[in-house]
Order: C-alpha cells, then structure tokens, then sequence
C-alpha cells in the first residue's frame, strides 16, 4: 500500500491501492496538496485499469486455446465456438480498457481564479491520438506573448495554462487561436472563436483531417501506426 502524506495527518482520503494523508494547510499550499491528492488517485485507477486489461488478455489466451482444444476433438462441439466467441469478447474488452488506461494518464492542470486554461485532445479521423504535436496559443497570426508551446501527450491531450499575469491582459475579444507544428510543418486549425479570461477553463478538441496530417507531415506515421513525434526532437511536454 502506497502512502503519499501531505502533511500531519488529521483525515484520510482512500482509494485502494492508494491511500492519502491529506491536511488543509490554508490557502497557500492548497493547489500543491490538492494535485498531489489527485496524482495519488489518478495513479491508483491508472494501475487497477492496466490489472483489468492484463486479466482480460490473460482469458483470452486461456479461452482460445481450450476453444480450439475442444475443436481439434470434435469441430462440431458448441461449446468451442462459444470459448472462441467468448475470447474474442476478452480481446475486445482489453482494448477498451487499454484506452481508458492511456486517458487515465491525462493530467488536467488546476487553475486558480486568476489564471486561465485552454486544453483538449487531438486526434484523427479514426479517433487516433496524435501525439507530439508542439501546440501554440496565437494572438492574430502571432504567438501569443509569455506563453511558450506545449506537446501533445500520448493521449492526445494538451494543456495551455495561462499564468495570472498573461490572463489579466486578454482582451475578451481578442483574436486567439491555435497553431500546431511537426517539426518544420506547421498548421493553423479552423476552431470556433475562443475568448479566455481570468478564472475561465475552456476546452478545444481537435479532429485533424487527412489533408491537414499530411500537411504536419504525419500521413505516413497514423497509416502504420507509428510514432509521431519528428526524429531528432525530444518527448518532453
């Protein structure tokens, strides 16, 4: 059992297998203490998830190789079919719970009232995530000021967190939008008007069409299912 203390413990926070300490320590660690509440939690589901896949993956390795143990003696035994149909099924329930896994990894900053965030997920067509994407807030046809780019994670996700400072010189109407870039490729995608202020949490997921990963240079990668992230750049979001 993992134990995370935040503190001198006065109530305690479960969620097997983890267990948190968690003290109110006032207003200036509360941000701290409530992100290492929610790591801690986080952390929990994203281990029981991969758990449940393994077990699921487990079954149906057992489930085929009786299903076909049963065929081999009679090919006409239901209960063969049944054990395959059933194998299929533990396959299918495995991928589910490899994507709920992979979206248990995102981690949603939190904002006080005097910042703001602009975050989401891209992804394709197919509902693929696209990762390793550097994501770019712009003011017009610019970069917005103060606020350096972010890399999409393996989920897709990305997140945009505009410091206090940055948040109170938006203006409401300003003209912002995203721009994302592969390397040397870069794209600015078609989003509804997005405005942000202090305290506003906006979130803007991104399907990108065919025509726009092959502009970001990422037909060939999504195809074969390949690591999207350009060579010679690191993994660091």
């Amino acid at each position: 059992m993992n134990k995370q203390a935040l503190g001198k413990n006065n109530a305690f926070l479960s969620a097997a297998p983890a267990t948190v300490t968690v003290l109110n320590r006032g207003d200036k660690s509360f941000k701290q203490d409530l992100q290492a509440i929610t790591e801690a939690l986080q952390s929990g589901r994203s281990e029981q998830l991969q758990q449940a896949r393994e077990q699921q993956l487990a079954a149906q390795l057992l489930l085929t190789a009786e299903g076909q143990r049963l065929a081999r003696r009679d090919p006409k035994d239901r209960r063969a079919a049944a054990l395959l149909a059933g194998a299929q099924q533990a396959l299918e329930r495995a991928r589910v719970l490899d994507e709920e896994a992979e979206l248990s990894l995102i981690r949603v900053p939190l904002v006080r009232k005097t910042e703001a965030l602009l975050h989401g997920r891209i992804g394709d067509e197919t509902g693929r995530p696209v990762a390793g994407l550097q994501v770019s807030l712009r003011l017009g046809k610019e970069s917005l000021p103060g606020l350096a780019p972010v890399e999409s994670d393996s989920a897709g996700y990305y997140a945009l967190l505009i410091s206090a400072e940055l948040a109170a010189r938006l203006d409401p109407k300003s003209d912002l939008g995203l721009r994302l870039a592969h390397g040397q490729q870069q794209l600015e995608p078609a989003t509804e008007a997005l405005s942000l202020g202090r305290g506003e949490v906006r979130q803007c997921d991104l399907v990108l069409k065919a025509d726009e990963l092959k502009r970001l240079g990422l037909g060939t990668h999504l195809e074969t299912g390949q690591d999207t992230k350009p060579k010679g750049r690191g993994s660091k979001a």
